[in-house]
């Protein structure tokens, strides 16, 4: 009996050695998990993060454009962070791949004709000072990027483009004014959203291949005649 007795305190120690041990992996583990998620009551922003702490209680938002470790109160606030790095809208191809690259730019020309851009790129960017609309307007994360630019941007640019003829948008100098005039009016539209352009890339317009010819041809003929 003295045996049996002496074994059971043994094992029931064991027990309590592993049991805390394991107690104290899943403490370690859950907390690991907080502060990885930034739930745990601070959360790092980056050099190139802008970020927005917001209130549960009072609905207040705070804008935090400088990086380094922040603090809040979990369940009462959380931090978001945003990636303030330049994004990139593409319009080339067929068909729509996902909400940065869609289908190619086609406009129709103030005298009926129409012409298309292969690949017009927009350069776009949260505003920092802003981070506290685009979380209201569009939510966390990347949401930004899913719907304001894809929404206003083809319909702009068809407007600013199409007041040329087919001719005249030809010339760099008249394509050129109809980029800054775009550029003008989507800030004026995506700003209150808490979305700059940042510049819009427009390559030369393309045409059928018959104008495309005419075109060519009678820029050669111009420059005959100033020769003469």
């Amino acid at each position: 009996m003295a045996y049996g007795q002496a074994e059971e305190p043994r094992g029931m120690q064991r027990f309590l050695k592993y049991w805390s041990l394991f107690v104290i992996g899943g403490f370690l583990l859950f907390t690991m998990g907080l502060i990885v998620s930034g739930a745990a009551g601070f959360k790092e922003v980056q050099v190139n993060d802008v970020a927005v702490k917001v209130n549960y209680i009072t609905g207040t938002k705070e804008v935090i454009l400088t990086p380094g470790y922040k603090i809040f109160f979990p369940i009462i606030s959380e931090i978001h962070t945003f990636d303030r790095s330049p994004n990139e809208f593409i319009m080339a191809g067929e068909v729509d791949q996902d909400s940065n690259h869609v289908h190619k730019l086609t406009v129709r020309a103030n005298d009926g004709s129409n012409f298309w851009f292969e690949a017009l790129k927009i350069h776009y960017q949260i505003i920092p000072e802003k981070i506290d609309v685009v979380v209201d307007d569009s939510g966390q994360g990347d949401a930004f990027k899913y719907s304001w630019v894809k929404s206003y941007a083809r319909s702009v640019l068809r407007d600013e483009f199409g007041r040329f003829n087919a001719e005249d948008i030809a010339n760099p100098t008249n394509y050129g004014k109809a980029t800054m005039e775009a550029k003008r009016r989507l800030n004026e539209q995506l700003n209150p959203h808490g979305i700059e352009i940042i510049q819009i890339v427009t390559p030369k317009p393309k045409f059928v291949e018959a104008f495309e010819k005419a075109i060519e041809n009678r820029k050669l003929a111009n420059q005959e005649v100033q020769k003469l």
